[in-house]
């Protein structure tokens, strides 16, 4: 069988078609804190950056993700069926490192440092 048979498609110029997105993001701040008051700006104000993070994120991922797929068509070089599983796995093992990757970037934000900031700025508002 030869490629382009039936039992064997030739994948060579096949289109990949990714849709990438992230749930909309929802800053809650709890009630106890007074809206307008400086430590729910303060608080919102860390919230934000958590949200700034995963827009910024999802902006380059296109990117990032066509990289991955240029790489492995021209890793795979047209052999055919392989071309699919070997697509399905590379964008699977894709989504966990940049899932890693976000994880990291937004435990960055989270230092104990930033948490003391926010306690001592709670402590001083009561």
């Amino acid at each position: 069988m030869g490629m382009g048979s039936p039992a064997q498609p030739d994948l060579r110029h096949a289109r990949v078609h990714v849709e990438l997105a992230v749930n909309p993001v929802i800053v809650r701040i709890g009630r106890e804190l007074p809206a307008g008051s400086c430590l729910y700006e303060q608080v919102r104000a860390h919230e934000w950056q958590h949200a700034q993070v995963y827009q910024r994120f999802l902006a380059s991922a296109p990117q990032r993700l066509r990289v991955l797929i240029e790489g492995t068509e021209a890793g795979v070089a047209g052999e055919g069926p392989d071309l699919p599983t070997c697509m399905q796995a590379a964008i699977g093992g894709w989504l966990n490192e940049q899932t890693a990757e976000l994880r990291r970037i937004q435990a960055a934000l989270d230092t104990p440092e930033e948490y003391r900031r926010l306690t001592t700025a709670y402590a001083t508002s009561h």
